[in-house]
Protein backbone atom coordinates (compact mmCIF):
# COMPACT_ATOMS: atom_id res chain seq x y z
CA UNK A 1 0.00 0.00 0.00
CA UNK A 2 1.37 3.27 -0.89
CA UNK A 3 0.36 6.36 1.39
CA UNK A 4 1.54 10.31 -0.76
CA UNK A 5 1.60 13.31 1.17
CA UNK A 6 0.85 16.34 -1.16
CA UNK A 7 0.39 19.69 0.20
CA UNK A 8 0.51 23.11 -1.68
CA UNK A 9 2.05 26.78 -0.54
CA UNK A 10 -0.08 29.00 1.55
CA UNK A 11 -0.90 31.87 -0.42
CA UNK A 12 1.72 33.96 0.43
CA UNK A 13 4.24 31.02 -1.07
CA UNK A 14 5.50 30.08 2.44
CA UNK A 15 5.66 26.17 3.21
CA UNK A 16 2.92 24.65 5.08
CA UNK A 17 4.25 21.99 7.79
CA UNK A 18 2.57 18.94 7.78
CA UNK A 19 2.28 16.28 11.12
CA UNK A 20 1.94 12.72 11.17
CA UNK A 21 1.70 11.53 14.38
CA UNK A 22 -0.55 8.27 14.09
CA UNK A 23 0.88 4.49 14.56
CA UNK A 24 1.91 2.68 10.98
CA UNK A 25 0.25 -0.85 11.13
CA UNK A 26 2.10 -3.58 8.77
CA UNK A 27 4.61 -1.03 8.13
CA UNK A 28 6.52 -3.73 6.20
CA UNK A 29 4.29 -3.35 3.33
CA UNK A 30 3.85 0.30 2.94
CA UNK A 31 5.64 3.11 0.72
CA UNK A 32 5.53 6.63 1.92
CA UNK A 33 6.40 9.28 -0.49
CA UNK A 34 6.99 12.74 0.68
CA UNK A 35 5.29 15.16 -1.93
CA UNK A 36 4.79 18.24 0.52
CA UNK A 37 7.63 20.87 1.38
CA UNK A 38 7.79 19.70 4.70
CA UNK A 39 6.44 16.39 6.86
CA UNK A 40 7.15 15.15 10.70
CA UNK A 41 6.80 11.80 11.24
CA UNK A 42 6.74 11.14 15.52
CA UNK A 43 5.74 7.69 16.06
CA UNK A 44 8.71 5.20 15.73
CA UNK A 45 6.39 2.39 14.01
CA UNK A 46 7.71 4.80 10.93
CA UNK A 47 10.79 2.76 11.10
CA UNK A 48 9.38 -0.07 10.10
CA UNK A 49 8.06 1.71 6.91
CA UNK A 50 9.65 -0.47 4.21
CA UNK A 51 10.09 2.66 1.58
CA UNK A 52 10.49 6.29 2.03
CA UNK A 53 10.49 8.50 -1.03
CA UNK A 54 11.72 12.34 -0.43
CA UNK A 55 10.68 13.95 -3.70
CA UNK A 56 12.46 17.33 -5.18
CA UNK A 57 12.46 20.25 -2.67
CA UNK A 58 11.63 18.33 0.05
CA UNK A 59 12.20 17.83 3.75
CA UNK A 60 10.91 15.04 5.57
CA UNK A 61 11.05 14.78 9.28
CA UNK A 62 11.83 11.81 11.40
CA UNK A 63 11.29 13.07 15.06
CA UNK A 64 11.81 11.24 18.34
CA UNK A 65 9.78 12.81 21.01
CA UNK A 66 6.89 10.01 21.29
CA UNK A 67 10.41 7.67 21.96
CA UNK A 68 13.66 6.17 20.13
CA UNK A 69 13.70 4.74 17.14
CA UNK A 70 15.10 2.88 14.56
CA UNK A 71 15.68 3.38 11.25
CA UNK A 72 16.75 1.71 8.03
CA UNK A 73 15.77 -1.90 9.17
CA UNK A 74 14.81 -3.94 6.11
CA UNK A 75 13.84 0.07 4.83
CA UNK A 76 14.77 2.23 2.37
CA UNK A 77 15.23 6.11 2.61
CA UNK A 78 15.36 7.74 -1.02
CA UNK A 79 16.21 10.86 -2.03
CA UNK A 80 14.59 11.68 -5.17
CA UNK A 81 16.81 15.07 -6.09
CA UNK A 82 19.61 16.34 -4.70
CA UNK A 83 17.78 19.12 -2.67
CA UNK A 84 15.73 16.63 -1.05
CA UNK A 85 16.04 16.66 2.86
CA UNK A 86 16.33 14.35 6.01
CA UNK A 87 15.97 15.28 9.46
CA UNK A 88 16.33 13.30 12.65
CA UNK A 89 15.17 15.23 15.65
CA UNK A 90 14.05 15.69 18.94
CA UNK A 91 12.38 19.05 19.74
CA UNK A 92 9.68 18.33 22.05
CA UNK A 93 10.47 15.11 23.98
CA UNK A 94 10.93 15.13 27.59
CA UNK A 95 14.88 13.91 27.97
CA UNK A 96 17.38 12.71 25.64
CA UNK A 97 16.56 10.40 22.48
CA UNK A 98 18.37 8.13 20.34
CA UNK A 99 17.58 7.17 17.19
CA UNK A 100 19.44 4.33 15.62
CA UNK A 101 20.44 3.22 12.18
CA UNK A 102 20.33 -0.53 10.97
CA UNK A 103 21.95 0.14 7.76
CA UNK A 104 24.15 2.54 6.14
CA UNK A 105 21.94 5.90 4.69
CA UNK A 106 23.13 6.36 0.81
CA UNK A 107 23.51 9.80 -0.50
CA UNK A 108 21.39 10.32 -4.12
CA UNK A 109 24.54 11.35 -5.85
CA UNK A 110 27.76 13.22 -5.53
CA UNK A 111 27.10 15.98 -3.21
CA UNK A 112 23.49 15.13 -3.02
CA UNK A 113 20.94 15.44 -0.62
CA UNK A 114 21.02 17.22 2.66
CA UNK A 115 20.32 15.89 6.10
CA UNK A 116 19.99 17.46 9.46
CA UNK A 117 19.99 16.76 13.06
CA UNK A 118 18.58 18.91 15.36
CA UNK A 119 18.78 17.64 19.62
CA UNK A 120 16.41 20.17 20.87
CA UNK A 121 16.08 21.33 24.57
CA UNK A 122 16.91 17.93 25.80
CA UNK A 123 19.36 16.36 22.75
CA UNK A 124 19.60 13.64 20.27
CA UNK A 125 21.77 10.38 20.02
CA UNK A 126 22.32 8.97 16.50
CA UNK A 127 23.98 5.44 16.49
CA UNK A 128 23.99 2.20 15.68
CA UNK A 129 21.41 -0.21 16.36
CA UNK A 130 24.26 -2.59 17.06
CA UNK A 131 27.08 -1.84 19.40
CA UNK A 132 30.26 -1.93 17.17
CA UNK A 133 28.91 -2.39 14.20
CA UNK A 134 29.45 0.79 11.89
CA UNK A 135 26.88 2.83 9.75
CA UNK A 136 27.70 4.91 7.36
CA UNK A 137 25.93 8.48 6.67
CA UNK A 138 26.70 8.94 2.12
CA UNK A 139 30.12 7.14 0.53
CA UNK A 140 33.37 8.59 1.92
CA UNK A 141 34.69 7.04 -1.20
CA UNK A 142 31.69 7.45 -3.27
CA UNK A 143 28.37 9.59 -3.20
CA UNK A 144 28.38 11.97 -0.59
CA UNK A 145 25.44 13.92 1.51
CA UNK A 146 26.31 17.50 0.26
CA UNK A 147 25.37 19.41 3.52
CA UNK A 148 24.53 17.93 7.26
CA UNK A 149 23.15 20.73 9.55
CA UNK A 150 23.54 20.75 13.57
CA UNK A 151 21.26 22.26 15.57
CA UNK A 152 20.97 21.95 19.34
CA UNK A 153 22.63 19.21 21.55
CA UNK A 154 23.13 16.10 19.11
CA UNK A 155 25.90 13.39 20.35
CA UNK A 156 27.24 10.78 17.52
CA UNK A 157 28.81 7.50 18.35
CA UNK A 158 31.72 5.94 17.51
CA UNK A 159 29.58 3.54 15.44
CA UNK A 160 28.27 6.18 12.79
CA UNK A 161 30.77 7.13 10.19
CA UNK A 162 30.25 10.51 8.84
CA UNK A 163 32.52 11.03 6.24
CA UNK A 164 30.17 10.94 3.29
CA UNK A 165 29.48 14.03 4.42
CA UNK A 166 30.58 16.74 2.32
CA UNK A 167 30.32 20.09 4.43
CA UNK A 168 28.78 19.72 7.96
CA UNK A 169 27.39 23.06 9.22
CA UNK A 170 27.14 23.45 13.26
CA UNK A 171 24.61 25.49 14.11
CA UNK A 172 24.63 28.58 16.21
CA UNK A 173 23.91 27.17 20.04
CA UNK A 174 24.62 24.14 18.97
CA UNK A 175 26.24 21.58 20.93
CA UNK A 176 27.36 19.00 19.16
CA UNK A 177 29.89 15.67 20.40
CA UNK A 178 31.14 13.21 18.48
CA UNK A 179 32.99 10.20 19.49
CA UNK A 180 34.95 9.63 16.07
CA UNK A 181 37.05 12.13 14.20
CA UNK A 182 35.89 12.06 10.52
CA UNK A 183 36.99 13.60 7.36
CA UNK A 184 34.35 16.11 5.75
CA UNK A 185 35.45 18.24 3.00
CA UNK A 186 34.68 21.51 5.74
CA UNK A 187 33.45 21.44 9.40
CA UNK A 188 32.28 24.88 9.90
CA UNK A 189 31.42 25.71 13.86
CA UNK A 190 29.58 28.94 14.17
CA UNK A 191 28.69 30.43 17.59
CA UNK A 192 28.82 26.26 18.48
CA UNK A 193 30.85 24.03 20.93
CA UNK A 194 32.19 21.20 18.76
CA UNK A 195 32.97 18.60 21.00
CA UNK A 196 35.20 15.70 20.03
CA UNK A 197 35.68 12.60 22.82
CA UNK A 198 38.16 9.73 22.35
CA UNK A 199 36.23 7.57 25.37
CA UNK A 200 36.48 4.59 23.24
CA UNK A 201 39.86 5.28 21.74
CA UNK A 202 42.54 6.94 20.04
CA UNK A 203 41.79 9.41 17.66
CA UNK A 204 43.59 11.21 14.70
CA UNK A 205 41.76 14.45 14.00
CA UNK A 206 42.07 16.25 10.28
CA UNK A 207 42.31 19.37 12.39
CA UNK A 208 42.73 21.01 8.70
CA UNK A 209 39.40 21.01 7.47
CA UNK A 210 37.40 22.77 10.82
CA UNK A 211 36.89 26.14 10.20
CA UNK A 212 35.97 28.93 13.05
CA UNK A 213 33.31 30.97 11.45
CA UNK A 214 32.36 32.98 14.78
CA UNK A 215 34.52 34.34 17.59
CA UNK A 216 32.63 32.47 19.95
CA UNK A 217 33.34 29.02 18.27
CA UNK A 218 34.70 26.21 20.33
CA UNK A 219 36.26 23.20 20.11
CA UNK A 220 36.76 20.86 22.86
CA UNK A 221 39.21 17.48 22.62
CA UNK A 222 38.34 15.33 25.83
CA UNK A 223 38.37 12.10 27.19
CA UNK A 224 35.79 11.06 28.82
CA UNK A 225 36.88 7.26 29.80
CA UNK A 226 38.90 6.83 32.66
CA UNK A 227 41.65 5.28 30.54
CA UNK A 228 44.34 7.25 29.35
CA UNK A 229 43.88 8.13 25.32
CA UNK A 230 45.61 10.44 22.63
CA UNK A 231 44.01 12.86 20.55
CA UNK A 232 46.37 13.68 17.43
CA UNK A 233 46.31 16.39 15.59
CA UNK A 234 46.69 16.00 11.58
CA UNK A 235 46.99 19.17 10.32
CA UNK A 236 47.14 22.75 11.58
Amino acid sequence: STLEFNGPLDGGGNTIPYYFKGAIANGNNAILNVNTKSLTAYHSTIGTVAEINIGAGNLFAIDASAGDVTILNAQDINFGAPDSTLALSNLTGVGVKNILLAADLVAPGANAGDVVFDGGVNGLNIGSNVAGTARNIGDGGGNKFNTLLIYNAVTITDDVNLEGIQNVLINNNADFTSSTAFNAGAIQINDATYTIDANNGNLNVPAGNIQFAHADAKLILQNSSGNDRTITLGAN
